[in-house]
């Protein structure tokens, strides 16, 4: 129509920010004058008004839902079992917020895209997912903030790929709330919005929370993964413990090591343990499993090889990666094919290198850690005593059968060596004992005296059953090796023995009597013992990670905690303090001991 008189009004948040505009027409001309104006001013005004609570409103109800929602995902994620419970249920978060959401994983100075949700986005994001965005410096600010909110995308910063990456997606704001695992930065929550000012520090407490929540599971799961590792090394260490204080056979223990190793990093590696001669400076391979076989290897002088080196340097070594690099940076030389990885620990007994053991992946980078390393470091004395001890066993026995010609050597071996041996014929009567043997006879002045003696002379009828026992080894021509014996001392220490009696027969294959070992391993059966303990601590620390970590309820996650903690470990008091917000003081939330048979409780 033919309009003559078209004033506009804007419509204006209490911001003066302009939100629309009024428009009245007329068809008849000086409808509209000075007077009426401010009335269809305040019209606008009022509608602008009204305008605004209803989006007030529409926008209470969104946050709403989505706090809600995001409180669910918390408490989903409180419950979760393990890190990829808790992922999936972020990622089912975020997919139904209205924001172009993302989850980004932090490695080094770069972000990875692990999960993108854009409500206007295509069947292509997926493809998105492990894209690398820099980021200059950005760690330390995540590590600072709990929240990052970014207005202008387009301004300077370290995240200013990320910022890209949301303006090519039309996204106007954004906001970085961080996931901290022990105080570092492991993942980070991105979102986007289409309009400026969407999100506000109070609008993002709910993400916060969550990345909080997510946080403290991961550092959770992180715990109990590592109580379980510790867990297993002292499993893997009381196994060893057991087998070479068994084991005398030099072959059967190699290979009884080699399976356990096996067992704990991996039937696929190469195993081998060197022993080396300082006399003749060579270094023998006794026992060397590769390429899913046991293949012999030649005794070969000290060089320059990675096995000169470690007994050399007398310290441990691992190559991760990098092998032939590192090997040249040591001075050392690769000798026949390299591996990918590498690790070994020499053999010391008393100080001085008796040789080696070696674990390589021919195949593989970081096959080996840190922690792998502390646990062959951990081992590897006793693997040198053991091997120690077979080494002297064989060279018995060998003195044995040369028992004429070796008569001196069999002389001194019996002055000094610290294990007690005693020989006795098809009677029971001593023909040889050592030093060592002869001092637990206190009414004895030296070793010779024995000689001719029995047990049933010496001790009473109380050796009847060890002769019985004897005179069937003797005659069944059936060693006994390793038996374990404990004992206590005159000053009533506890203390173990290994007994091993080996039958002596003569060129023909005649009885002739017996050989007598006997080793103390009371040192190594209270590290044993001193392992279970410990194990059975680990054990139950992981139990309490595991039973206090289910509820959300502060003052029933104190009690449970408080309680568990006295009560497993035998504590008679146990308590625990929190900081008050924005002071230093530290209150006393949860105590409980217990006195003279009754508990005490406190609540603060």
């Amino acid at each position: 129509g033919d309009h003559r008189d078209l004033p506009s009004f804007p419509t204006r948040r209490s911001s003066d920010l302009v939100i629309g505009l009024l428009d009245v027409q007329s068809v008849h001309p000086n409808t509209f004058d000075s007077e009426n104006l401010p009335v269809f001013q305040t019209l606008a005004s009022q509608l602008a008004i009204g305008l605004r609570n209803i989006f007030l409103v529409e926008a209470a109800q969104i946050n709403l839902e989505e706090t809600n929602l995001l409180y669910r995902a918390s408490r989903q994620i409180a419950q979760a079992n393990n890190e990829t419970e808790v992922l999936q249920h972020l990622e089912e978060a975020i997919g139904q917020t209205n924001y172009v959401s993302m989850i980004l994983n932090v490695e080094d100075d770069h972000l990875i895209l692990a999960k993108l949700h854009d409500p206007r986005g295509g069947r292509l994001d997926a493809n998105l997912r492990g894209i690398s965005l820099p980021m200059q410096r950005g760690l330390e600010r995540l590590a600072e903030n709990h929240v990052l909110i970014q207005e202008n995308l387009l301004s300077p910063s370290e995240f200013a790929s990320l910022m890209n990456f949301l303006v090519r997606r039309e996204c106007r704001s954004a906001a970085l709330v961080p996931i901290l695992v022990e105080g570092v930065p492991t993942q980070v929550i991105a979102l986007g919005a289409r309009d400026t000012g969407a999100f506000t520090p109070s609008s993002l407490q709910p993400f916060s929370s969550l990345a909080e929540v997510i946080g403290n599971s991961l550092s959770r799961f992180k715990l109990i993964q590592m109580l379980r590792q510790r867990l297993s090394e002292l499993e893997i260490l009381a196994s060893m413990s057991e087998t070479i204080s068994t084991e005398t056979d030099p072959i059967t223990l190699f290979r009884s090591l080699h399976k356990l190793f096996g067992d704990s990093l991996g039937s696929d590696l190469t195993f081998a343990i060197t022993l080396y001669d300082a006399i003749a400076n060579t270094i023998e391979v006794p026992y060397m499993y590769e390429g899913s076989e046991i293949t012999n290897v030649a005794a070969f002088p000290l060089g320059e090889g990675l096995t000169s080196y470690l007994i050399r340097t007398k310290k441990p070594l691992l190559i991760a990666r990098n092998t032939e690099q590192v090997t040249r940076q040591l001075g050392a030389k690769t000798i026949g094919k390299p591996a990918r990885s590498w690790m070994g620990a020499p053999l010391m007994v008393g100080g001085e290198v008796i040789g080696a053991v070696i674990l390589q992946d021919t195949e593989r980078e970081e096959r080996f850690n840190d922690q792998d390393l502390k646990l062959l470091s951990t081992v590897a004395p006793s693997i040198a005593t053991a091997v120690r001890n077979a080494q002297l066993l064989t060279k018995m026995q060998q003195s044995i059968q040369a028992f004429e010609q070796e008569h001196l050597l069999l002389q001194n071996l019996l002055q000094n060596i610290p294990e007690q041996v005693f020989f006795k014929n098809s009677q029971g009567r001593y023909m040889r004992v050592s030093n060592s043997y002869a001092t637990q006879y206190p009414n004895i002045s030296s070793a010779d005296d024995l000689i001719g003696h029995t047990d049933l002379e010496l001790q009473g009828e109380q050796a009847s059953i060890s002769y019985r026992d004897e005179q069937t080894i003797i005659f069944n021509g059936e060693p006994e090796i390793g038996k374990l014996i404990e004992t206590t001392d005159p000053d009533g220490n506890q203390r173990w023995y290994i007994h091993s009696r080996l039958p002596m027969q003569d060129a023909q294959g005649n009885p002739m009597g017996l050989m007598g070992i006997i080793q103390d391993v009371s040192e190594l059966k209270a590290s044993e013992q001193l392992s279970q303990r410990r194990a059975e601590r680990v054990n139950t620390a992981a139990e309490i990670a595991r039973d206090t970590a289910g509820t959300l309820d502060a003052e029933e996650l104190l009690r449970r905690a408080v309680y568990v903690i006295r009560d497993r470990f035998g504590f008679y008091h146990a308590g625990i303090f929190l900081i008050e917000r924005g002071s230093e003081t530290a209150v006393l939330r949860r105590s409980e001991e217990r006195r003279v048979g009754k508990e005490c409780r406190s609540r603060w």
